[in-house]
Protein backbone atom coordinates (compact mmCIF):
# COMPACT_ATOMS: atom_id res chain seq x y z
CA UNK A 1 0.00 0.00 0.00
CA UNK A 2 1.26 3.67 -0.56
CA UNK A 3 -0.34 4.70 2.19
CA UNK A 4 -2.78 2.37 5.17
CA UNK A 5 -3.98 2.96 8.64
CA UNK A 6 -5.81 0.32 11.12
CA UNK A 7 -8.82 3.24 12.67
CA UNK A 8 -6.22 4.39 15.13
CA UNK A 9 -7.86 7.85 14.99
CA UNK A 10 -8.93 10.55 12.65
CA UNK A 11 -6.03 11.11 10.24
CA UNK A 12 -5.41 13.66 8.10
CA UNK A 13 -3.17 13.24 4.34
CA UNK A 14 -2.53 16.01 2.21
CA UNK A 15 -0.77 16.43 -1.39
CA UNK A 16 0.50 12.67 -1.22
CA UNK A 17 0.69 10.62 -4.44
CA UNK A 18 0.51 6.78 -4.84
CA UNK A 19 2.17 5.37 -8.38
CA UNK A 20 2.06 1.70 -9.33
CA UNK A 21 1.32 0.49 -5.63
CA UNK A 22 -1.39 -2.61 -5.34
CA UNK A 23 -3.61 -0.03 -3.04
CA UNK A 24 -2.48 3.80 -3.18
CA UNK A 25 -4.95 4.96 -0.22
CA UNK A 26 -6.30 1.90 2.32
CA UNK A 27 -7.60 4.07 5.06
CA UNK A 28 -10.27 4.58 7.50
CA UNK A 29 -11.51 7.57 9.51
CA UNK A 30 -9.45 9.69 7.19
CA UNK A 31 -9.33 13.18 5.63
CA UNK A 32 -7.68 13.31 2.26
CA UNK A 33 -7.05 16.63 0.30
CA UNK A 34 -5.50 16.83 -2.92
CA UNK A 35 -4.55 13.42 -3.48
CA UNK A 36 -3.21 11.13 -6.32
CA UNK A 37 -3.48 7.92 -7.20
CA UNK A 38 -1.78 7.14 -10.46
CA UNK A 39 -1.62 3.21 -12.16
CA UNK A 40 -2.87 1.12 -9.13
CA UNK A 41 -4.49 -2.03 -8.57
CA UNK A 42 -7.14 -0.11 -6.56
CA UNK A 43 -6.63 3.46 -6.31
CA UNK A 44 -8.39 4.56 -3.09
CA UNK A 45 -10.24 1.59 -0.40
CA UNK A 46 -11.58 4.08 1.46
CA UNK A 47 -14.03 3.97 5.31
CA UNK A 48 -15.49 6.93 6.96
CA UNK A 49 -13.40 9.39 4.68
CA UNK A 50 -13.94 12.84 3.29
CA UNK A 51 -11.66 13.59 0.31
CA UNK A 52 -11.33 17.03 -1.60
CA UNK A 53 -9.75 17.83 -4.87
CA UNK A 54 -8.36 14.40 -4.49
CA UNK A 55 -8.24 12.35 -8.20
CA UNK A 56 -6.58 8.61 -9.86
CA UNK A 57 -7.02 6.58 -12.94
CA UNK A 58 -8.72 3.04 -13.39
CA UNK A 59 -5.95 1.82 -15.53
CA UNK A 60 -5.25 -1.56 -13.68
CA UNK A 61 -7.98 -1.27 -11.27
CA UNK A 62 -10.74 0.44 -9.65
CA UNK A 63 -10.67 4.29 -8.82
CA UNK A 64 -12.12 3.30 -5.54
CA UNK A 65 -13.89 0.92 -2.92
CA UNK A 66 -16.16 2.69 -0.63
CA UNK A 67 -17.29 0.76 2.31
CA UNK A 68 -18.75 1.61 5.60
CA UNK A 69 -21.90 2.34 7.83
CA UNK A 70 -19.88 5.85 8.74
CA UNK A 71 -21.33 7.97 6.08
CA UNK A 72 -18.16 8.76 4.05
CA UNK A 73 -18.25 12.29 1.44
CA UNK A 74 -16.08 11.57 -1.44
CA UNK A 75 -15.06 13.99 -4.26
CA UNK A 76 -12.89 12.22 -7.25
CA UNK A 77 -11.43 13.04 -10.73
CA UNK A 78 -11.17 9.93 -12.78
CA UNK A 79 -7.88 10.94 -14.82
CA UNK A 80 -7.23 9.39 -18.37
CA UNK A 81 -5.65 6.14 -18.45
CA UNK A 82 -5.89 3.59 -20.98
CA UNK A 83 -4.76 -0.67 -20.51
CA UNK A 84 -4.56 -3.81 -21.97
CA UNK A 85 -6.24 -5.10 -18.46
CA UNK A 86 -9.32 -5.49 -18.09
CA UNK A 87 -11.17 -3.42 -15.58
CA UNK A 88 -14.36 -4.38 -14.21
CA UNK A 89 -15.61 -1.52 -12.34
CA UNK A 90 -14.35 2.11 -11.76
CA UNK A 91 -16.49 2.32 -8.52
CA UNK A 92 -18.00 -0.36 -5.93
CA UNK A 93 -20.12 1.70 -3.33
CA UNK A 94 -21.93 0.26 -0.40
CA UNK A 95 -22.37 0.82 3.17
CA UNK A 96 -24.67 3.64 4.35
CA UNK A 97 -24.89 7.40 4.22
CA UNK A 98 -22.39 7.92 1.62
CA UNK A 99 -21.94 11.10 -0.70
CA UNK A 100 -20.09 10.27 -3.90
CA UNK A 101 -19.00 12.61 -6.54
CA UNK A 102 -16.91 11.29 -9.59
CA UNK A 103 -16.04 13.73 -12.50
CA UNK A 104 -13.78 13.86 -15.14
CA UNK A 105 -12.63 15.97 -17.98
CA UNK A 106 -12.29 12.88 -19.96
CA UNK A 107 -15.40 13.02 -22.22
CA UNK A 108 -14.05 9.86 -24.15
CA UNK A 109 -15.46 8.14 -20.93
CA UNK A 110 -18.46 7.90 -23.04
CA UNK A 111 -17.16 5.27 -25.28
CA UNK A 112 -16.12 3.02 -22.36
CA UNK A 113 -18.37 0.41 -20.36
CA UNK A 114 -17.07 0.24 -17.08
CA UNK A 115 -19.61 1.27 -14.72
CA UNK A 116 -19.89 3.04 -11.37
CA UNK A 117 -21.33 0.03 -9.48
CA UNK A 118 -23.52 0.59 -6.59
CA UNK A 119 -24.74 -1.87 -4.24
CA UNK A 120 -21.74 -3.98 -4.38
CA UNK A 121 -18.32 -4.59 -2.27
CA UNK A 122 -14.75 -5.18 -2.36
CA UNK A 123 -13.82 -8.68 -4.56
CA UNK A 124 -12.16 -11.22 -1.72
CA UNK A 125 -9.08 -9.86 -0.82
CA UNK A 126 -9.36 -7.25 -3.44
CA UNK A 127 -8.61 -9.19 -6.27
CA UNK A 128 -9.73 -8.04 -9.26
CA UNK A 129 -10.11 -11.44 -11.34
CA UNK A 130 -12.38 -12.33 -8.51
CA UNK A 131 -16.19 -11.63 -8.63
CA UNK A 132 -17.49 -8.62 -7.54
CA UNK A 133 -19.95 -9.54 -4.57
CA UNK A 134 -23.63 -7.66 -3.97
CA UNK A 135 -23.05 -5.70 -0.77
CA UNK A 136 -25.82 -3.49 0.99
CA UNK A 137 -25.90 0.25 -0.15
CA UNK A 138 -28.60 2.60 1.89
CA UNK A 139 -29.34 5.65 1.80
CA UNK A 140 -25.92 6.47 -0.59
CA UNK A 141 -25.92 9.58 -2.99
CA UNK A 142 -24.04 9.57 -6.53
CA UNK A 143 -23.07 12.30 -8.67
CA UNK A 144 -21.80 10.48 -11.77
CA UNK A 145 -20.53 13.64 -14.03
CA UNK A 146 -18.01 11.17 -15.74
CA UNK A 147 -20.23 9.94 -19.13
CA UNK A 148 -19.85 6.43 -16.93
CA UNK A 149 -22.45 4.13 -16.78
CA UNK A 150 -24.13 2.98 -13.81
CA UNK A 151 -25.05 -0.36 -12.80
CA UNK A 152 -27.37 -0.36 -9.63
CA UNK A 153 -27.28 -4.18 -7.31
CA UNK A 154 -30.59 -5.60 -5.63
CA UNK A 155 -29.04 -4.98 -2.08
CA UNK A 156 -28.98 -0.94 -3.39
CA UNK A 157 -32.37 0.80 -0.90
CA UNK A 158 -33.00 4.29 -0.72
CA UNK A 159 -30.42 6.11 -2.96
CA UNK A 160 -29.89 9.15 -5.08
CA UNK A 161 -28.24 8.75 -8.45
CA UNK A 162 -27.41 11.64 -10.54
CA UNK A 163 -25.68 10.71 -13.97
CA UNK A 164 -24.95 11.79 -17.25
CA UNK A 165 -24.23 8.19 -18.18
CA UNK A 166 -26.28 5.88 -18.88
CA UNK A 167 -28.49 3.32 -15.81
CA UNK A 168 -27.04 0.30 -17.00
CA UNK A 169 -29.33 -1.88 -14.54
CA UNK A 170 -31.40 -1.24 -11.92
CA UNK A 171 -31.91 -3.92 -9.43
CA UNK A 172 -32.40 -1.61 -6.14
CA UNK A 173 -35.35 -0.33 -4.39
CA UNK A 174 -36.43 2.57 -3.95
CA UNK A 175 -33.68 4.38 -6.66
CA UNK A 176 -33.95 8.09 -7.62
CA UNK A 177 -32.49 8.55 -10.87
CA UNK A 178 -31.67 11.84 -11.69
CA UNK A 179 -30.23 12.21 -15.84
CA UNK A 180 -28.48 15.17 -16.41
CA UNK A 181 -26.68 16.35 -20.29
Amino acid sequence: CGFRTYSTGRVTVVNCVAKNMRVGFALAKVSLMNCEAIACERGYYLNNAVTKDCKGDAKYGPLIYLVGDEPSKIDLTLMPGESEKKVHAVATICGIGHEVSIKTSDTDNRKKAIPIMLGYGMPGSGEIASPIPPKAAENIKIKNMAFLPVLIGEKANNCVVTTNGVIDSNQGENIKIIEID
